[in-house]
């Protein structure tokens, strides 16, 4: 082999081998990347899910609070029912005493009116 010959070797072995470090580079920087992607996206879940945790609980205590709205609402809403059905009765217990009192001559006798407000 001779000199000319021996430096084309040299220079190509150099190239080659310079050549396998930039891939080896090339390589083990895509794979540092990925990995830091995935950690990125991971955190952005973990993020994502405290964050639905919040809310989930938030929705929770304004469910309960609406509940007891609502139960106070139809607690409202039977007190007035029976309340409006304890007036009708008095009215037509009244009604009812004032027609007899008025058929047989009780004008003026307001006993028969309070009984019928009782």
């Amino acid at each position: 082999m001779n000199m000319g010959q021996s430096g084309m070797l040299f220079v190509f072995g150099m190239s080659l081998l310079v050549t396998a470090i930039i891939i080896t580079g090339i390589a083990f920087a895509a794979a540092a990347a990925k990995s830091r992607a995935a950690e990125e996206r991971a955190e952005g879940y973990r993020e994502l899910a405290e964050k639905a945790s919040v809310d989930a609980t938030e929705v929770r205590a304004a469910l309960i609070e609406v509940k007891g709205r609502l139960a106070a609402v139809e607690r409202l809403l039977k007190d007035r029912d029976r309340a409006e059905r304890e007036l009708f009765l008095r009215i037509a217990v009244s009604a009812r005493v004032m027609g007899h009192a008025l058929t047989h001559g009780h004008r003026e006798d307001r006993s028969f009116q309070r009984a019928a407000l009782r």
